[in-house]
């Protein structure tokens, strides 16, 4: 069956024209419209499979009901304001759940990032004063995020890191222990 993607290609080439470049992992013209559960639409009315949950962020689907009430619920009170620099309530609730939850029988501290990008910078500079190390090894073809140290980290693609200059220093990338799809020459 073939698609209508008239203004989704349109807004890409618009997107294209204002939007950095390094802002987008363009793999597909999909200018996404709207999602329900598993299914996302498009700006022309095409559903698909949502396989990719925009990376990991949305693993309830789209507009899960109780999500959606719960945003809402809050909008109503506070819509934001930077835990660091205040105590809330609702974070103290989720942190002591995410801590009966942990496994293991050991003090449990939990600390919030804004995505995964910082929660991996925040493992290197955990990783390297907690070990007094500064080697890390990281895996050929993985995808750790766009902030510098994740950056660093990631071995997904050259052109990800071309031109940056030095990445953060002593990371080394071996390939992943799989014998079925080394990326090694056998």
């Amino acid at each position: 069956m073939a698609r209508n993607l008239e203004k989704c290609l349109r807004l890409v080439d618009e997107d294209k024209a204002i939007t950095s470049p390094g802002a987008k992992v363009p793999y597909y013209p999909l200018v996404v419209r709207k999602g329900s559960g598993a299914i996302i639409e498009d700006v022309d009315g095409n559903s698909y499979i949502d396989l990719l949950a925009s990376a990991g962020a949305v693993n309830t689907g789209h507009c899960h009901p109780r999500v959606v009430e719960a945003i809402k619920k809050q909008s109503e009170n506070l819509i934001l304001y930077t835990h660091v620099y205040m105590y809330h309530e609702p974070i103290i609730d989720l942190t002591k759940e995410l801590i009966a939850i942990t496994p293991g029988q050991y003090r449990k501290r939990v600390f919030y990032g804004l995505c995964g990008s910082d929660s991996n910078d925040g493992a290197i500079k955990m990783a390297r004063w907690a070990t007094k190390r500064s080697k890390i090894i990281a895996f050929i073809r993985a995808y750790h995020g766009s902030t510098f140290g994740a950056m660093s980290l990631s071995g997904v693609s050259l052109p990800m890191v071309r031109g940056m200059g030095p990445l953060v220093p002593e990371i080394y990338h071996v390939p992943f222990p799989d014998p079925y799809r080394t990326p090694l020459p056998g």
